[in-house]
């Protein structure tokens, strides 16, 4: 017989208030970097493409650069 084991994982932005409900607290770079990678990708759409995937456009990096934690 195994015993079952739950596990509740809370990541990113965002906090529960008194009342259960979850603000949103993302910071505004990090939306906006967003609809810049899934605009990116909306145009480079087609099934073969020169384009490596797994750049990003240079803005979206510069945008994003605060926020990355680096543990070592």
């Amino acid at each position: 017989m195994y015993d079952s084991i739950k596990i509740e994982f809370m990541s990113g932005y965002g906090s529960i208030d008194g009342m259960g409900v979850v603000t949103n607290t993302v910071p505004q770079d990090i939306k906006t970097a967003m609809n810049m990678i899934a605009a990116h990708w909306y145009q480079q759409r087609e099934a073969a493409s020169e384009i490596d995937f797994k750049n990003v456009p240079f803005g979206v990096t510069a945008m994003l650069e605060p926020y990355r934690n680096f543990i070592r």
